[in-house]
């Protein structure tokens, strides 16, 4: 189902007086995003058998993950990990209350490649242990499993096109329980990218990524690390065989969080500047472009509290922030930044009460979840409309530049904002 209305329209018409989407010049070859406007699909929502929607993810080619909880007045209970495109809902795994011949006990995390091949984290009903499986459509393989490594505590597992899973493992973000991220090939054991000091004395961290994990096709995997005497704290990028520092925090920033790396090299992660407040930066290693400020950062931008953000091979990320305390979804590349969809906006006939997320495709589609004010929750896609000749997407930039360089501090930008919402699943509400 498609609603080819724009839905920035209402709430591009209440911000018309307070700032216009401008363009910045910073650090980068020249990039042009011309879209200004976008129609809207429905994928999925709870109007059917659903009754929650959570952990939702979406690829390059526009495909989608979820855990889907089946409706308990229906014919069935439980909850699974599907797969949807628009034009149809494939099951990958339920739990066995929803399919009593199923080996798990309870499906969570998932993640997809670009090749629509499906990673998930399952607990086993037979020995209580958790492990990530990956499932290519025409098998299912136990990557890994808790029981068998050791490794406990399994966490969101990240998929490249390989089938070559990353996941992190252990108690916790911090210098006293052991804490690691790992990746695993097909016929291969797991091998460690990097352990803090509690798994391995030898480290130079106390502090990991913890929030998701991020490989790409070259099975790099990208992480934040620091120790607690502030040392080494920056982003990485290892392959398990060695890992190498893209970005210190000194002098720039006071901390960097959460990278998430694409086929090209670049990273995208938030930043706390160490002059206030904080943004959205990209960068391969060489000068750092600042995607978004808050506006402690830059008094010009009505940015606030940055969260989940996704980034393609054309360098367009797609981040949700907020304005005026409206919610909402925006693209950026370093020199121009577009509204998406914002809480308050009209959607398949409904208003939007919440927006966020869930990945951004090759061609600049751009995945979400959303609350609607009918009680629906549904994931939707939002594909890019141009002007002209419908150009959308900026050409690839340079791959991988030398190696860690000076980093210059960010210059002012100039920047729409939002306000976020940490929403990790989606239940219908019932009357």
């Amino acid at each position: 189902m498609s609603d080819s209305g724009l839905a920035g329209r209402s709430w591009r018409s209440r911000i018309a007086l307070l700032l216009p989407v401008v363009s910045f010049l910073l650090l980068v070859s020249p990039q042009t995003v011309f879209c200004t406007a976008f129609t809207f699909e429905s994928i999925v929502d709870t109007s059917g058998v659903f009754y929650s929607l959570g952990q939702p993810k979406m690829n390059a080619a526009g495909e989608f993950v979820f855990r889907g909880k089946l409706d308990p007045g229906g014919p069935r209970a439980g909850a699974g990990i599907f797969k949807a495109d628009g034009s149809s809902v494939t099951t990958i795994a339920l739990e066995r209350l929803a399919d009593s011949s199923s080996p798990y006990s309870q499906v969570d995390h998932s993640a997809i490649n670009d090749n629509g091949a499906v990673a998930f984290r399952a607990e086993l009903a037979s020995t209580g242990s958790t492990a990530i499986f990956v499932d290519d459509g025409t098998s299912v393989e136990r990557i890994v499993d808790s029981g068998d490594v050791g490794l406990l505590g399994l966490g969101e597992p990240a998929l490249n096109d390989s089938n070559v899973v990353a996941f992190l493992a252990g108690g916790g973000n911090h210098a006293l329980t052991p804490h690691g991220i790992y990746i695993k090939a097909p016929g291969e054991s797991p091998r460690a990218v990097v352990e803090n000091r509690a798994a391995d004395s030898s480290s130079s961290f106390d502090r990991l990524s913890y929030s998701w994990t991020s490989i790409n096709n070259s099975g790099l995997v990208a992480f934040s690390a620091g120790d607690v005497q502030g040392q080494n704290d920056g982003i990485f990028v290892g392959d398990g065989t060695g890992y190498q520092m893209l970005y210190d925090t000194a002098p720039t920033f006071d901390s960097v969080i959460n990278p998430i790396i694409n086929n090209l090299g670049t990273t995208v992660f938030r930043g706390e500047l160490a002059t206030g407040g904080a943004g959205i930066f990209a960068g391969n290693g060489g000068l750092i472009t600042p995607i978004a400020l808050d506006k402690t950062a830059d008094p010009q931008s009505s940015f606030h509290a940055f969260d989940r953000y996704f980034l393609n091979d054309s360098g367009l990320v797609a981040f949700n922030a907020g304005i005026a305390g409206v919610g909402g979804i925006f693209v950026g590349n370093g020199e121009s930044v577009v509204p998406v969809i914002c809480g308050g906006d009209s959607l398949f006939g409904s208003t939007t009460e919440w927006v966020w997320p869930v990945g951004i495709s090759a061609t600049g589609q751009v995945g979400f979840v959303a609350h609607l004010a009918n009680d629906t929750f549904g994931l939707f896609r939002a594909n890019p409309t141009g002007l002209g000749d419908d150009v959308c997407i900026p050409s690839p930039g340079p791959g991988p530049g030398p190696g860690p360089g000076p980093i210059p501090e960010p210059s002012t930008l100039l920047l729409l904002g939002t306000g976020v919402l940490g929403i990790v699943g989606y239940a219908r509400r019932r009357r």
